[in-house]
């Protein structure tokens, strides 16, 4: 119930998502190739996880959906893969016309129907994976911890050299 109600708090934020997969300090940009995908996650209206656990183990469908943009026809994506990162299913992609160049090393071919995980592109696959978990999972980008240590060592300083003054 706290994801749905977190995904909807997300949804009503004005270009939430694409705000996210270009954030520079997020973990999608630099998987990113210069210009096209930057271009296409503008277009995001919704990015969501969804996990299945069964015997067999757990099973990740990442989900994005998009409003009309520059490179792609189709508005809905999936990749659907199990714990080993074996490709189940995916929804395919569909790209205009004049972006060939661009999907050979753009990170939405992990979308199409051809792209399977093989040594060259495993650890790739596994970066993106670990992204696209990373930006579901923290949407907000809250690295409050490391603020909080800058705080901490701030203020043990000081407590420090208030003991000396004395």
């Amino acid at each position: 119930a706290v994801l749905k109600d977190r995904q909807a708090l997300c949804e009503k934020i004005g270009d939430f998502w694409p705000s996210r997969f270009n954030d520079p300090d997020g973990p999608m940009l630099t998987l990113m190739n210069g210009t096209t995908d930057s271009r296409i996650t503008r277009s995001i209206t919704h990015f969501n996880i969804e996990t299945e656990v069964s015997e067999a183990g757990i099973i990740r469908k990442v989900i994005l959906k998009f409003k009309p943009n520059i490179a792609l026809a189709s508005t809905e994506l999936f990749c659907q893969f199990d714990q080993d990162l074996k490709i189940i299913a995916t929804s395919g992609i569909e790209w205009k016309a004049g972006t060939e160049k661009s999907q050979k090393d753009s990170f939405f071919r992990f979308f199409s129907k051809d792209f399977s995980v093989d040594e060259k592109t495993r650890t790739y696959f596994e970066d993106l994976v670990v992204a696209f978990e990373e930006l579901y999972q923290d949407p907000f980008n809250d690295e409050l911890d490391g603020d909080d240590e800058e705080d901490d060592d701030f203020d043990s300083q000081s407590d420090y050299s208030s003991e000396g003054a004395h």
